[in-house]
């Protein structure tokens, strides 16, 4: 598995704003998560309630696996993280397939939802993009 590192603020503000559009209550729980994933160098943060899909590019170093965490709370751990650099890594837990949030001496461990049960953008979607510099310990 490999990790990637972004700045905590750019990732933070794209997460936040994931968890505006991803509804919380539903009958459709992998609408409450943020979809992560990058490619050449640039970290991709999406976020849908099936009429209005979010895309939030950003630099990063590294690349990994698409994965789906739940958007609230990831904006919320990554706001608490002590440190400019943020490294995102897929991991294995007890329950089942994990990713791990690490700044600094701190980390955070969670499950992650399949990516593959995130739902594509149609062409009917209202689509937010937002882009953002990084700033490097």
């Amino acid at each position: 598995m490999s990790a990637v590192v972004i700045a905590r603020g750019a990732l933070h503000d794209a997460l936040r704003r994931a968890a505006r559009i991803a509804p919380q209550a539903g009958s459709i729980p992998i609408l409450a998560c943020a979809r992560i994933e990058s490619d050449g160098g640039m970290l991709r943060v999406s976020a849908t309630d099936l009429a209005t899909t979010l895309f939030a590019t950003l630099p990063c170093d590294g690349a990994i696996e698409p994965i789906c965490v739940p958007a609230r709370l990831g904006a919320q751990i990554v706001g608490m993280l002590p440190s400019n650099a943020v490294q995102i890594a897929p991991i294995a837990l007890d329950k089942g397939a994990g990713v791990e949030f690490r700044a600094g001496r701190a980390s955070f461990r969670m499950l992650r939802h399949a990516a593959a049960d995130f739902p594509a953008p149609s062409a009917s979607d209202t689509r937010l993009v937002a882009s953002g510099a990084v700033a490097r310990d």
